[in-house]
């Protein structure tokens, strides 16, 4: 998505229907990744932040600026997961991997609504 591009409601649908497909993507596999959804919440955020000084219906904005994907990345994390790994063993990654989907879940079930909201009131 370009920064400077204009957010109107054909794009945010779209935003939403391939936020949706990417959660079900990670969701799918299995095995996510502690980067994967630290970029994504990059994404996520800026995304929220063009909503918010965009021409969208005010109800709509209110909406999706409540929104939020709650993870927060450290890089010495990395490290730390290692340590656990060596001594915990595969136990660390599955109960690691357990917490990040249990976060794109809950963003999942925020936003699944979205786009069936934008194309019924908009």
């Amino acid at each position: 998505m370009n920064k400077s591009e204009k957010i109107d409601l054909e794009m945010c649908y779209k935003y939403f229907v391939f936020l949706n497909t990417e959660c079900d993507r990670y969701l799918r596999d299995g095995k996510i990744k502690e980067e994967e959804i630290a970029q994504l919440k990059i994404e996520f955020d800026l995304f929220i932040e063009r909503v918010k000084v965009s021409d969208l219906p005010c109800d709509l904005k209110a909406k999706i600026v409540d929104l939020k994907l709650k993870h927060s990345y450290h890089p010495q994390r990395d490290d730390i997961n290692m340590i656990k790994r060596l001594i915990f063993g595969r136990i660390s990654d599955s109960y690691s991997s357990h917490k990040l989907k249990k976060k794109v879940e809950a963003l999942k079930n925020e936003i699944k609504g979205i786009p069936t909201l934008i194309k019924l009131n908009y």
